[in-house]
């Protein structure tokens, strides 16, 4: 039995496109796994630098801390100065004027 010469065109046809399609596929495939393998190692470094940030942040959070603290004693100190101040004994004007008016004992 003789072969349809058409039909033997269209099957070598579509085998030429099967190909070419088996090649697309190849070539998507092997972008896809470059493209995974850049993604995962963006996430690795995305990671290592997130870690850095982290502990900066916590460095710089225990330094403000510090700091605050460093703030919190001088303002009490401060406060208790102010008060010293106050509450001295510092004798007024009229203090002294009241001095002159004393009447002697004799």
């Amino acid at each position: 039995m003789a072969m349809n010469p058409q039909l033997l065109n269209q099957t070598r046809l579509l085998v030429e496109k099967y190909d070419d399609s088996l090649k697309v596929n190849a070539a998507l495939n092997a972008e896809n796994r470059s493209l995974r393998v850049d993604i995962e190692n963006k996430e690795a470094n995305a990671s290592t630098l997130i870690e850095h940030y982290q502990d900066q942040i916590c460095d710089q959070t225990v330094r403000l801390e510090e700091l605050k603290e460093i703030i919190r004693v001088r303002d009490i100190a401060e406060m208790e100065e102010k008060q010293k101040r106050k509450y001295m004994m510092i004798p007024s004007l009229s203090s002294y004027a009241k001095l002159g008016q004393k009447k002697s004992p004799c």
